[in-house]
């Protein structure tokens, strides 16, 4: 039987990558892939995304909404996937300014104008290539030729939760160091 890749989903608000990680009862059937923190920025600086997705990762019964882009070889670096690994990820990124979800919810809370729709953020970003990598724990912008995505410091533009109406709250114990992965795979268990 071929190995799983699984890559420990950030819950924010309560689970760091670790503890979700460890949590996983098969962990020693399947392959954890590094950390952008272990393998270092440069390995994705300076190429192209070949491909994008704001619906990656699985638990078995439907989806995780990581956000992935899937680079091409650069040197000695093979097709890797860069994932950032946060339970529906595109409600934390913000592509030019304006949120990539585009959850039907939050339309009806706030003006349209802050939204920038998976469809039209995964048009306009494969094809570019990933020129800055700027991160820090709670924050981190990356640049893709002329295009700016973010995960913003503060929550105030960020979608509130459907269910309870609560702000997005980056926990102070995570860090996005651990939560940004690079894969050779895209089909990801979390």
């Amino acid at each position: 039987m071929a190995r799983q890749i699984i890559v420990p989903a950030c819950f924010p608000n309560g689970f760091t990558p670790t503890q979700v990680s460890w949590e996983v009862p098969f962990r020693d059937q399947c392959d954890v892939p590094p950390t952008i923190r272990e393998v270092g920025i440069d390995r994705v600086l300076n190429r192209k995304v070949a491909g994008a997705s704001v619906y990656l990762g699985t638990y078995g019964m439907g989806g995780a909404g990581l956000t992935g882009f899937g680079l091409e070889p650069k040197d000695d670096f093979p097709e890797d996937t860069l994932v950032l690994c946060i339970w529906g990820s595109d409600s934390w990124l913000h592509w030019d300014g304006k949120i990539i979800d585009d959850n039907k919810t939050f339309k009806s809370e706030v003006n349209n104008n802050t939204q920038h729709g998976s469809k039209n953020f995964l048009k306009e970003v494969i094809g570019t290539v990933l020129t800055s990598f700027d991160l820090h724990d709670n924050h981190c912008r990356l640049e893709f030729d002329d295009h700016v995505l973010e995960f913003q410091e503060t929550p105030d533009n960020r979608p509130i939760k459907c269910g309870n109406k609560e702000q997005r709250i980056w926990d102070t114990k995570d860090s996005l160091w651990d939560a940004w992965f690079v894969t050779r795979s895209a089909a990801l268990l979390v």
